[in-house]
């Protein structure tokens, strides 16, 4: 009897243990990887703000080739959006939409992923840098907040691993596509480039 209240006494110290450490861990978690390439800046926002070319800088395809993709919503700008589907545990099911378009400088996605959290949001910070600004950086932040979810806290622990992999992973496959793209700024004045559409 003695040894049976002992360990109820210990799983309850364990218990409690847990319970105090996930409260104390952080509810939210916001993780920042960044780039830069030579390219224009038109051609970087018009890449990130069109799921078109999704499939050949996203870490989802990058894990998984054959991941079932569908498009929807317009070809660009708020509303767009993209559905992935995946047998490999470690993509699963998800899908990105555009909600926040700030021409030139900033793209906000939505992201529904089988990970722990809600409200996850991918965004996408465009800024001129380097010598005479010939340079853009690309600054991509994760943000997921977890609230009571408290196996959700304890998992956040490894966010920069589960996701921040992905993040680094996405931003060397964008860079490496975007220097294959023509360095010409097709939207400035005096420019040869018109009509131009999307194409597969």
């Amino acid at each position: 009897m003695t040894r049976l209240l002992e360990l109820l006494i210990s799983c309850v110290i364990v218990a409690v243990l847990f319970l105090v450490v996930a409260v104390l861990l952080p509810s939210s978690r916001t993780l920042t990887e960044s780039a830069e390439t030579n390219r224009r800046q038109t051609i970087v926002f018009d890449t990130l703000n069109s799921l078109q070319r999704f499939k050949d800088w996203s870490p989802v395809t990058a894990y998984d080739p054959g991941a079932e993709l569908k498009l929807s919503g317009p070809v660009s700008g708020v509303g767009a959006r993209i559905d992935y589907s995946s047998s490999l545990k470690r993509v699963g099911d998800g899908s990105w939409e555009i909600t926040e378009s700030v021409p030139q400088t900033r793209v906000v996605y939505a992201l529904e992923t089988p990970n722990r959290g809600n409200d996850k949001t991918m965004i996408f910070q465009l800024r001129p840098t380097g010598r005479n600004n010939r340079n853009i950086e690309i600054t991509q932040t994760y943000n997921v907040d977890y609230g009571w979810d408290l196996l959700g806290r304890f998992a956040g622990l490894y966010v920069s691993r589960n996701v921040g992999d992905g993040m680094k992973l996405g931003l060397d496959r964008l860079t490496n596509m975007l220097a294959a793209v023509p360095n010409v700024d097709y939207r400035a004045e005096g420019s040869t480039l018109a009509n131009l559409a999307s194409a597969d």
